[in-house]
């Protein structure tokens, strides 16, 4: 089952569900698989949404999720599923987007420094 707090989430591979994050690990693994260096470059690269960086991108997820995978049965994955884990993954680590607009504010009562 997959842990919200550690921004994972879940996808289902070969009839199995296995819980998958963003990690250092797997940022490592896209990033040698791709050629890249940065974090923003790789961001940009797995939200692309290459139809031929699928495998591969689950691959690592799963993989740096400690996860042993088929890769038959990785490319076996419907590509809409692809496509929602990718997209949770990035909405689990709440990370705003630039020029997004910041989040509400939470109400209720706020400390104010008192005066004498």
């Amino acid at each position: 089952m997959a842990n919200k707090f550690r921004g994972e989430v879940s996808i289902e591979v070969g009839g199995q569900t296995y819980p998958i994050a963003m990690t250092l690990d797997v940022l490592g693994r896209l990033a040698t698989a791709y050629g890249l260096d940065t974090i923003a470059e790789i961001e940009g690269r797995v939200l692309e949404f290459r139809a031929a960086d699928a495998v591969p991108t689950l691959e690592a997820l799963l993989a740096g999720s400690g996860h042993d995978v088929d890769r038959v049965a990785i490319g076996r994955i419907d590509p809409m599923a692809y496509g929602r884990a990718i997209a949770a993954i990035y909405s689990a680590r709440k990370v705003p987007q630039e020029g997004a607009e910041p989040g509400p504010q939470k109400r209720g009562k706020t400390s104010q420094p008192t005066t004498t």
